[in-house]
């Protein structure tokens, strides 16, 4: 947090959770294959209907292609984002007003990436933003079904996470008007994310009151 922001007005405004951006991506807008169309990214959202069929879908399609990769001696992903008792998308408060720590929310997001409604990939990130003005961003796992690979796909994962980022920022923008703030700044930090960071950077509309700056770690930093 710079000190042209108030700590306390943060603090504040990441009390109420912040909600996820929920809106489908559709192919057209990312695949670069003919039928794009056909393509669609969905938010799964806390309690959706029908996700468990959806990722028992996934994880039969993931453990088959990691016993292929097995089988020839490669190290596969694993998975882990698909137990939904294990990873639970949602929306997670790190502190609480109560604590002398630093208070901050965690947003926990799994994209499933459908063909016709059949999910054939995922992609799992989480955003956590505390009353510093740091927004962290990490790649958690990322998969897409080997015959799918090749159409530039990724791109809508891309897309999707720097909306998400984006969603963010102006939600607490906008509470920080609310509350009274003339001026913010937060800085965004993303893991190895430069193909998200260049979409923050270009084509977004400005935000009210608040200024961005946004970095890449290096792989030094992101483990």
């Amino acid at each position: 947090m710079t000190a042209s922001t108030n700590t306390d007005t943060l603090r504040h405004a990441l009390q109420e959770p912040l909600p996820m951006q929920l809106a489908p991506l559709m192919g057209t807008a990312f695949a670069e294959a003919g039928d794009g169309e056909r393509f669609a990214i969905y938010t799964e959202p806390p309690e959706a209907p029908g996700r468990d069929e959806v990722l028992a879908a996934l994880r039969a399609q993931f453990d088959a292609h990691a016993g292929a990769l097995a089988l020839a001696g490669d190290e596969p992903a694993s998975g882990e984002v698909l137990d939904s008792e294990d990873w639970e998308p949602g929306q997670a408060f790190e502190m609480d007003m109560d604590s002398d720590e630093v208070c901050g929310q965690v947003l926990f997001y799994r994209l499933i990436l459908a063909r016709d409604l059949d999910p054939v990939g995922y992609c799992a990130f989480e955003i956590n933003a505390d009353e510093t003005g740091v927004i962290f961003v990490t790649l958690v796992e990322s998969w897409i079904r080997p015959q799918y690979q090749p159409l530039g796909l990724q791109r809508g994962f891309v897309q999707q996470m720097a909306n998400a980022v984006y969603g963010m920022l102006g939600d607490l923008d906008a509470r920080l008007q609310v509350a009274g703030e003339r001026s913010a700044s937060f800085e965004v930090l993303l893991a190895l994310l430069q193909s998200v960071a260049e979409i923050l950077k270009a084509g977004r509309e400005p935000l009210g009151i608040t200024s961005v700056r946004v970095s890449v770690l290096p792989a030094s930093s992101a483990g």
